[in-house]
């Protein structure tokens, strides 16, 4: 059976930054056959928890997907809101069904 699996939310994890080098969430879920999206997305378009001025910006926010051949998945975008809506930002992709 192909199975079109998702993961989403906030990992309290950036993958980006050698503040969390030793985290191995993210690698472990690809390592199991999940794709990150967030990996060929411009480093300013990552930036999904926004700075409360005690710490940068972060990537905390991922969606992992694992998907049959006939998928094709987007680069993760965040959408670029502003802190006063959260200090999460949602982090989009989409999935298309390729045509035979």
């Amino acid at each position: 059976m192909n199975l079109l699996s998702v993961i989403g939310g906030d990992f309290n994890s950036d993958p980006t930054s050698d503040n969390w080098a030793e985290d191995k969430t993210l690698n472990i879920l690809i390592d199991e056959g999940f794709k990150w999206t967030g990996e060929k997305t411009a480093q300013e378009d990552r930036i999904s928890w926004l700075s409360d001025g005690r710490y940068p910006g972060a990537c905390f926010d991922h969606i992992l997907v694992s998907v049959p051949e006939r998928f094709e998945v987007s680069d993760s975008v965040t959408l670029k809101t502003t802190r006063d809506i959260s200090d999460h930002r949602a982090v989009v992709v989409v999935i298309e069904e390729l045509e035979n």
